[in-house]
Protein backbone atom coordinates (compact mmCIF):
# COMPACT_ATOMS: atom_id res chain seq x y z
CA UNK A 1 0.00 0.00 0.00
CA UNK A 2 1.19 3.44 -1.23
CA UNK A 3 0.34 6.51 0.45
CA UNK A 4 -1.75 8.52 -2.60
CA UNK A 5 0.66 11.49 -1.89
CA UNK A 6 3.85 9.09 -2.18
CA UNK A 7 3.91 7.78 -5.81
CA UNK A 8 7.26 9.60 -6.22
CA UNK A 9 8.60 8.00 -3.14
CA UNK A 10 11.79 6.83 -2.07
CA UNK A 11 12.07 3.38 -1.00
CA UNK A 12 13.46 1.65 2.36
CA UNK A 13 12.26 -1.67 4.39
CA UNK A 14 12.76 -1.56 8.38
CA UNK A 15 16.17 -3.83 8.70
CA UNK A 16 19.33 -3.81 10.16
CA UNK A 17 22.30 -2.47 8.08
CA UNK A 18 24.71 -4.49 5.72
CA UNK A 19 28.29 -5.13 6.13
CA UNK A 20 31.02 -5.21 3.55
CA UNK A 21 31.90 -2.58 1.07
CA UNK A 22 31.13 -0.42 -1.63
CA UNK A 23 28.52 -1.75 -4.63
CA UNK A 24 28.51 -0.19 -8.10
CA UNK A 25 27.20 -0.42 -11.51
CA UNK A 26 29.06 0.94 -14.66
CA UNK A 27 25.97 2.33 -16.72
CA UNK A 28 25.19 3.21 -20.46
CA UNK A 29 22.45 5.27 -22.47
CA UNK A 30 19.56 3.92 -23.19
CA UNK A 31 16.97 5.95 -25.60
CA UNK A 32 12.89 5.82 -24.84
CA UNK A 33 11.89 3.80 -28.27
CA UNK A 34 8.38 4.62 -27.94
CA UNK A 35 6.05 7.24 -26.23
CA UNK A 36 4.48 5.05 -23.38
CA UNK A 37 7.77 4.40 -22.24
CA UNK A 38 7.87 8.05 -20.67
CA UNK A 39 4.65 7.82 -19.48
CA UNK A 40 5.33 4.69 -17.68
CA UNK A 41 7.68 6.12 -15.64
CA UNK A 42 8.74 8.91 -13.08
CA UNK A 43 9.93 10.53 -16.81
CA UNK A 44 9.47 13.67 -14.98
CA UNK A 45 9.40 17.04 -16.96
CA UNK A 46 12.72 18.77 -18.18
CA UNK A 47 10.38 21.70 -19.62
CA UNK A 48 7.47 22.94 -21.69
CA UNK A 49 6.85 24.69 -24.91
CA UNK A 50 4.82 27.14 -26.18
CA UNK A 51 3.84 27.55 -29.84
CA UNK A 52 4.19 31.62 -30.94
CA UNK A 53 1.97 32.42 -34.00
CA UNK A 54 3.50 36.44 -33.82
CA UNK A 55 5.91 37.24 -36.10
CA UNK A 56 8.71 37.11 -34.56
CA UNK A 57 10.44 34.33 -34.87
CA UNK A 58 9.38 34.80 -38.53
CA UNK A 59 11.25 37.82 -38.88
CA UNK A 60 14.15 35.91 -37.61
CA UNK A 61 14.58 32.74 -38.78
CA UNK A 62 13.62 30.64 -41.93
CA UNK A 63 11.73 27.96 -41.61
CA UNK A 64 12.88 25.16 -43.45
CA UNK A 65 11.83 24.89 -47.18
CA UNK A 66 10.36 20.89 -46.55
CA UNK A 67 8.32 21.87 -43.88
CA UNK A 68 4.57 22.95 -44.76
CA UNK A 69 2.12 24.88 -42.90
CA UNK A 70 5.20 25.30 -40.04
CA UNK A 71 5.00 26.61 -36.57
CA UNK A 72 7.39 28.14 -34.69
CA UNK A 73 7.96 27.38 -30.31
CA UNK A 74 9.35 28.81 -27.87
CA UNK A 75 11.30 25.84 -25.73
CA UNK A 76 12.38 25.93 -22.46
CA UNK A 77 14.61 23.71 -20.65
CA UNK A 78 16.12 24.58 -17.80
CA UNK A 79 16.81 27.64 -17.19
CA UNK A 80 17.61 27.95 -21.36
CA UNK A 81 15.14 29.18 -23.95
CA UNK A 82 15.54 27.48 -27.23
CA UNK A 83 13.61 28.27 -30.89
CA UNK A 84 12.04 24.83 -32.68
CA UNK A 85 9.79 24.91 -35.22
CA UNK A 86 7.31 21.74 -36.62
CA UNK A 87 5.47 21.34 -39.64
CA UNK A 88 4.12 18.51 -41.97
CA UNK A 89 6.43 17.16 -44.54
CA UNK A 90 3.50 16.90 -46.86
CA UNK A 91 0.41 19.62 -46.35
CA UNK A 92 -2.31 17.39 -46.50
CA UNK A 93 -0.64 15.17 -43.78
CA UNK A 94 -3.31 15.12 -40.40
CA UNK A 95 -0.63 15.65 -38.29
CA UNK A 96 2.92 16.91 -37.81
CA UNK A 97 5.96 15.22 -38.52
CA UNK A 98 8.99 17.42 -38.87
CA UNK A 99 10.67 19.12 -36.24
CA UNK A 100 13.87 21.22 -35.67
CA UNK A 101 15.65 22.67 -32.67
CA UNK A 102 17.98 25.43 -32.80
CA UNK A 103 20.22 23.73 -30.23
CA UNK A 104 23.29 26.55 -31.24
CA UNK A 105 20.98 29.40 -31.27
CA UNK A 106 22.43 30.63 -34.98
CA UNK A 107 18.82 31.19 -35.80
CA UNK A 108 18.92 28.74 -38.13
CA UNK A 109 17.84 24.69 -38.86
CA UNK A 110 20.77 22.94 -39.43
CA UNK A 111 19.88 18.87 -41.27
CA UNK A 112 21.65 17.59 -37.47
CA UNK A 113 18.84 19.77 -35.64
CA UNK A 114 15.90 17.60 -37.07
CA UNK A 115 14.38 15.38 -34.47
CA UNK A 116 12.58 12.48 -36.20
CA UNK A 117 9.23 11.25 -34.83
CA UNK A 118 9.26 7.77 -32.87
CA UNK A 119 6.50 4.96 -33.07
CA UNK A 120 2.93 4.71 -30.59
CA UNK A 121 1.46 8.17 -31.76
CA UNK A 122 -2.06 6.24 -31.07
CA UNK A 123 -3.51 7.03 -27.79
CA UNK A 124 -1.53 6.16 -24.46
CA UNK A 125 -3.37 4.56 -22.09
CA UNK A 126 -4.47 6.58 -19.12
CA UNK A 127 -4.72 9.46 -21.27
CA UNK A 128 -7.13 10.78 -23.68
CA UNK A 129 -5.62 12.81 -25.57
CA UNK A 130 -3.31 12.39 -29.19
CA UNK A 131 0.53 12.19 -28.56
CA UNK A 132 3.56 12.57 -30.58
CA UNK A 133 6.86 12.33 -29.83
CA UNK A 134 9.99 13.30 -31.50
CA UNK A 135 13.34 12.23 -30.63
CA UNK A 136 16.20 14.77 -31.67
CA UNK A 137 18.76 13.38 -33.93
CA UNK A 138 21.89 16.00 -32.47
CA UNK A 139 23.42 13.87 -29.50
CA UNK A 140 25.64 15.76 -26.45
CA UNK A 141 28.32 13.25 -25.83
CA UNK A 142 26.37 10.45 -27.30
CA UNK A 143 22.96 11.20 -25.63
CA UNK A 144 20.38 13.03 -27.20
CA UNK A 145 19.03 15.82 -24.81
CA UNK A 146 15.51 15.74 -24.26
CA UNK A 147 12.12 14.23 -26.68
CA UNK A 148 9.85 16.36 -27.52
CA UNK A 149 6.30 15.03 -26.39
CA UNK A 150 2.99 16.79 -28.17
CA UNK A 151 -0.35 16.09 -27.06
CA UNK A 152 -3.74 17.74 -28.41
CA UNK A 153 -1.78 18.74 -31.87
CA UNK A 154 0.18 21.72 -30.02
CA UNK A 155 1.20 21.32 -26.40
CA UNK A 156 4.61 20.65 -25.94
CA UNK A 157 6.41 18.77 -22.74
CA UNK A 158 9.82 18.10 -23.10
CA UNK A 159 11.07 14.97 -21.38
CA UNK A 160 14.36 12.67 -21.25
CA UNK A 161 15.31 11.39 -24.35
CA UNK A 162 16.30 8.33 -22.00
CA UNK A 163 17.94 6.44 -19.29
CA UNK A 164 21.40 5.56 -17.84
CA UNK A 165 21.18 2.01 -17.13
CA UNK A 166 23.72 -0.54 -15.50
CA UNK A 167 23.76 -3.73 -13.19
CA UNK A 168 24.66 -3.16 -9.77
CA UNK A 169 26.03 -6.66 -7.51
CA UNK A 170 23.17 -7.43 -5.15
CA UNK A 171 22.34 -10.75 -5.18
CA UNK A 172 21.88 -12.51 -8.67
CA UNK A 173 22.14 -8.65 -10.03
CA UNK A 174 19.89 -5.63 -9.80
CA UNK A 175 19.01 -3.76 -12.65
CA UNK A 176 18.95 0.23 -12.05
CA UNK A 177 18.58 3.23 -14.30
CA UNK A 178 18.60 7.08 -13.77
CA UNK A 179 16.62 9.74 -15.46
CA UNK A 180 17.69 13.69 -15.90
CA UNK A 181 14.48 14.15 -15.10
CA UNK A 182 15.38 18.02 -14.27
CA UNK A 183 17.33 18.25 -17.26
CA UNK A 184 20.22 20.27 -15.73
CA UNK A 185 22.75 17.85 -17.17
CA UNK A 186 23.70 16.25 -13.90
CA UNK A 187 22.36 13.04 -13.14
CA UNK A 188 21.88 12.67 -9.17
CA UNK A 189 19.72 15.24 -7.77
CA UNK A 190 17.83 14.88 -4.99
CA UNK A 191 14.33 15.33 -5.00
CA UNK A 192 13.93 18.06 -1.71
CA UNK A 193 10.02 18.11 -0.52
CA UNK A 194 11.42 19.29 3.16
CA UNK A 195 11.56 22.88 2.41
CA UNK A 196 8.83 24.82 0.38
CA UNK A 197 11.14 27.46 -0.74
CA UNK A 198 14.34 25.12 -1.57
CA UNK A 199 11.96 22.68 -3.38
CA UNK A 200 13.75 21.06 -5.86
CA UNK A 201 12.12 18.27 -8.29
CA UNK A 202 15.34 15.62 -8.33
CA UNK A 203 16.22 13.54 -10.65
CA UNK A 204 14.75 9.61 -10.88
CA UNK A 205 16.14 6.30 -10.46
CA UNK A 206 14.82 3.20 -11.74
CA UNK A 207 15.21 -0.26 -10.09
CA UNK A 208 13.87 -3.73 -11.28
CA UNK A 209 12.48 -4.99 -7.94
CA UNK A 210 11.05 -8.59 -9.83
CA UNK A 211 14.15 -8.86 -11.59
CA UNK A 212 12.54 -9.99 -14.99
CA UNK A 213 15.65 -7.71 -16.59
CA UNK A 214 13.24 -4.76 -17.76
CA UNK A 215 11.45 -1.65 -15.81
CA UNK A 216 7.69 -2.58 -15.29
CA UNK A 217 5.16 -0.50 -16.08
CA UNK A 218 3.31 1.57 -14.09
CA UNK A 219 -0.10 1.66 -13.09
CA UNK A 220 -0.32 3.64 -9.68
CA UNK A 221 -3.39 2.92 -7.26
CA UNK A 222 -3.82 3.44 -3.55
CA UNK A 223 -3.45 -0.45 -3.74
CA UNK A 224 0.10 -0.31 -5.07
CA UNK A 225 2.42 -2.30 -3.23
CA UNK A 226 6.51 -0.71 -2.74
CA UNK A 227 7.51 -4.15 -5.21
CA UNK A 228 5.15 -2.39 -8.16
CA UNK A 229 6.91 0.33 -8.51
CA UNK A 230 10.39 0.68 -9.92
CA UNK A 231 10.61 4.33 -10.83
CA UNK A 232 11.27 6.68 -7.92
CA UNK A 233 12.53 9.80 -6.99
CA UNK A 234 16.40 9.99 -6.38
CA UNK A 235 17.34 9.63 -2.81
CA UNK A 236 20.59 9.87 -1.49
CA UNK A 237 19.49 6.76 1.46
CA UNK A 238 17.57 3.78 0.14
CA UNK A 239 17.47 -0.40 0.42
CA UNK A 240 17.98 -2.27 -2.03
CA UNK A 241 16.29 -6.00 -2.75
CA UNK A 242 18.95 -7.26 -0.11
CA UNK A 243 16.87 -5.69 2.81
CA UNK A 244 19.80 -3.51 3.66
CA UNK A 245 20.03 0.53 3.76
CA UNK A 246 22.55 1.95 1.30
CA UNK A 247 24.11 6.17 0.92
CA UNK A 248 23.41 6.05 -2.96
CA UNK A 249 25.83 8.12 -4.85
CA UNK A 250 25.99 8.75 -8.38
CA UNK A 251 28.56 10.59 -11.10
CA UNK A 252 27.14 13.54 -11.97
CA UNK A 253 27.52 12.67 -16.07
CA UNK A 254 25.53 9.42 -14.76
CA UNK A 255 28.27 7.15 -15.85
CA UNK A 256 28.50 5.30 -12.82
CA UNK A 257 25.68 4.22 -9.49
CA UNK A 258 27.73 3.66 -6.17
CA UNK A 259 25.53 2.11 -3.09
CA UNK A 260 27.65 1.96 0.37
CA UNK A 261 26.40 0.63 3.20
CA UNK A 262 24.52 3.24 5.44
CA UNK A 263 26.72 4.27 8.56
CA UNK A 264 24.86 7.11 10.06
CA UNK A 265 23.01 7.33 12.81
CA UNK A 266 19.74 5.44 13.65
CA UNK A 267 16.14 5.83 15.41
CA UNK A 268 13.81 3.46 15.97
CA UNK A 269 9.90 3.99 15.05
CA UNK A 270 7.02 2.15 17.17
CA UNK A 271 3.36 3.01 15.54
CA UNK A 272 1.02 2.21 18.03
CA UNK A 273 -3.29 1.81 17.76
CA UNK A 274 -3.36 0.45 14.08
CA UNK A 275 -1.59 -1.38 11.83
CA UNK A 276 0.94 0.22 9.84
CA UNK A 277 1.11 0.29 5.73
CA UNK A 278 3.62 3.00 4.61
CA UNK A 279 5.57 5.17 6.41
CA UNK A 280 7.15 8.42 4.43
CA UNK A 281 10.34 9.98 5.93
CA UNK A 282 10.95 13.56 4.20
CA UNK A 283 14.41 15.86 4.59
CA UNK A 284 17.01 17.11 2.62
CA UNK A 285 18.41 13.66 1.36
CA UNK A 286 15.28 13.04 -0.37
CA UNK A 287 12.59 10.55 0.37
CA UNK A 288 12.56 7.54 2.44
CA UNK A 289 9.09 5.62 2.36
CA UNK A 290 9.18 2.04 4.80
CA UNK A 291 7.28 -0.68 4.34
CA UNK A 292 5.58 -2.96 6.66
CA UNK A 293 5.64 -2.27 10.02
CA UNK A 294 5.78 -4.21 12.60
CA UNK A 295 6.10 -3.36 16.30
CA UNK A 296 9.44 -1.06 17.08
CA UNK A 297 11.33 -0.91 13.34
CA UNK A 298 14.86 0.34 13.06
CA UNK A 299 15.53 3.20 10.75
CA UNK A 300 17.87 5.53 9.52
CA UNK A 301 17.95 8.56 11.08
CA UNK A 302 18.55 11.47 8.38
CA UNK A 303 17.43 14.73 9.45
CA UNK A 304 13.85 14.27 8.57
CA UNK A 305 10.92 14.61 8.71
CA UNK A 306 7.95 12.55 9.59
CA UNK A 307 5.49 13.28 6.35
CA UNK A 308 2.87 10.67 6.61
CA UNK A 309 1.36 7.15 7.45
CA UNK A 310 -0.65 4.74 6.07
CA UNK A 311 -2.38 2.23 8.01
CA UNK A 312 -5.09 -0.43 7.95
CA UNK A 313 -8.44 -0.25 10.97
CA UNK A 314 -11.44 -3.17 11.29
CA UNK A 315 -14.90 -1.72 11.37
CA UNK A 316 -17.77 -3.88 13.91
CA UNK A 317 -18.85 -5.75 11.22
CA UNK A 318 -15.39 -6.77 10.06
CA UNK A 319 -14.38 -4.95 7.17
CA UNK A 320 -10.86 -3.17 6.80
CA UNK A 321 -10.31 0.87 6.46
CA UNK A 322 -7.20 2.10 4.91
CA UNK A 323 -6.26 5.43 6.57
CA UNK A 324 -3.59 8.28 5.36
CA UNK A 325 -2.14 11.23 7.66
CA UNK A 326 0.52 13.21 8.49
CA UNK A 327 2.12 14.01 12.03
CA UNK A 328 3.17 17.56 13.32
CA UNK A 329 4.28 19.43 16.41
CA UNK A 330 1.09 20.15 18.51
CA UNK A 331 2.25 23.39 19.43
CA UNK A 332 3.90 24.74 16.39
CA UNK A 333 2.00 22.59 13.59
CA UNK A 334 5.35 22.02 12.10
CA UNK A 335 6.19 18.97 10.82
CA UNK A 336 6.91 16.11 13.12
CA UNK A 337 10.97 15.51 13.45
CA UNK A 338 12.80 12.14 13.63
CA UNK A 339 15.11 11.70 16.64
CA UNK A 340 17.93 10.03 16.43
CA UNK A 341 18.62 7.97 18.72
CA UNK A 342 15.62 7.68 20.54
CA UNK A 343 11.95 5.51 20.05
CA UNK A 344 9.33 7.41 18.06
CA UNK A 345 6.09 6.69 19.39
CA UNK A 346 3.10 7.36 16.75
CA UNK A 347 -0.10 7.35 17.86
CA UNK A 348 -3.13 6.42 15.16
CA UNK A 349 -5.84 4.32 14.96
CA UNK A 350 -9.61 4.46 15.74
CA UNK A 351 -12.05 5.38 17.19
CA UNK A 352 -12.45 8.33 14.41
CA UNK A 353 -14.19 11.75 15.30
CA UNK A 354 -15.58 14.35 13.05
CA UNK A 355 -14.49 18.24 13.26
CA UNK A 356 -16.83 20.67 12.23
CA UNK A 357 -14.95 23.81 10.61
CA UNK A 358 -16.53 27.07 9.87
CA UNK A 359 -15.08 29.98 8.18
CA UNK A 360 -16.30 33.64 6.82
CA UNK A 361 -16.43 33.79 2.61
CA UNK A 362 -14.09 36.33 1.51
CA UNK A 363 -16.16 37.35 -0.75
CA UNK A 364 -19.50 37.12 -0.20
CA UNK A 365 -22.19 38.07 -2.79
CA UNK A 366 -23.84 41.80 -2.52
CA UNK A 367 -26.62 42.12 0.02
CA UNK A 368 -25.80 38.57 1.47
CA UNK A 369 -24.51 38.58 5.03
CA UNK A 370 -23.12 35.78 7.18
CA UNK A 371 -22.01 33.83 4.26
CA UNK A 372 -19.52 31.26 5.81
CA UNK A 373 -18.65 27.64 4.98
CA UNK A 374 -18.63 24.48 6.27
CA UNK A 375 -16.02 21.90 6.47
CA UNK A 376 -15.72 18.26 7.91
CA UNK A 377 -12.24 16.78 9.08
CA UNK A 378 -12.11 13.14 10.92
CA UNK A 379 -9.56 12.86 13.77
CA UNK A 380 -8.13 9.63 14.57
CA UNK A 381 -7.09 8.06 17.88
CA UNK A 382 -3.97 10.23 17.52
CA UNK A 383 -5.47 13.75 17.13
CA UNK A 384 -4.67 13.59 13.77
CA UNK A 385 -6.41 14.59 10.36
CA UNK A 386 -7.35 12.10 8.10
CA UNK A 387 -5.93 12.63 4.59
CA UNK A 388 -7.49 9.49 2.74
CA UNK A 389 -9.94 7.16 4.16
CA UNK A 390 -10.85 4.16 1.81
CA UNK A 391 -11.69 0.01 2.11
CA UNK A 392 -9.92 -2.78 0.42
CA UNK A 393 -12.14 -1.81 -3.09
CA UNK A 394 -10.44 1.81 -3.18
CA UNK A 395 -13.83 3.05 -2.52
CA UNK A 396 -14.42 5.83 0.10
CA UNK A 397 -17.19 5.98 2.70
CA UNK A 398 -20.43 7.64 1.89
CA UNK A 399 -20.15 11.34 2.43
CA UNK A 400 -22.02 12.58 5.42
CA UNK A 401 -24.98 14.70 6.17
CA UNK A 402 -24.92 18.03 8.13
CA UNK A 403 -28.54 18.69 9.83
CA UNK A 404 -28.50 21.85 11.06
CA UNK A 405 -31.23 22.37 13.70
CA UNK A 406 -33.62 25.48 15.09
CA UNK A 407 -33.82 25.95 19.07
CA UNK A 408 -36.91 23.28 19.13
CA UNK A 409 -34.64 20.84 17.65
CA UNK A 410 -36.32 20.95 14.14
CA UNK A 411 -33.76 20.18 11.26
CA UNK A 412 -34.02 23.60 9.03
CA UNK A 413 -31.76 22.62 6.60
CA UNK A 414 -29.68 19.57 5.64
CA UNK A 415 -26.32 19.71 3.79
CA UNK A 416 -25.36 16.94 1.91
CA UNK A 417 -21.26 17.01 1.51
CA UNK A 418 -18.95 15.71 -0.98
CA UNK A 419 -15.09 14.92 -1.28
CA UNK A 420 -12.69 17.43 -2.31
Amino acid sequence: MILSYLAAAGIAFASPQASGGALRAELAFEPYTDMSEIYNFYGGQMGRGMPDRSTRYSKQYQAPPMASKPVFYKISIGTRDYVGVKGKSKADLKADDLMWIDWNSDKQFSDNELAKPLPNTSKVRRYSSQYAMFMPTTFEGGIPKAAFVFYSSSNLYVTSAGYMTGVLPVGKGLKVGLVDTDGNGSYGDVQNTSDPEAYEIGDAIYIDWNGNGKFDEQNYTRQSKISDIESLPFSKVMQLSDKAFYTIESDPDGTWLEAKPYDGEWATVTVRGAKAEDLALTGPDGMLLLNNLAGTAKVPAINVSINGLSYVVTDPKGKRWHASVSFYERSTRKPLKLKAGQDNLLRCGAPFKAAIGISSWNKAPQNVAGVQNLSVEIIDAGGNSLGSFYDDKNQNPKPPTIDIKDARGKVVKSLKLSYG
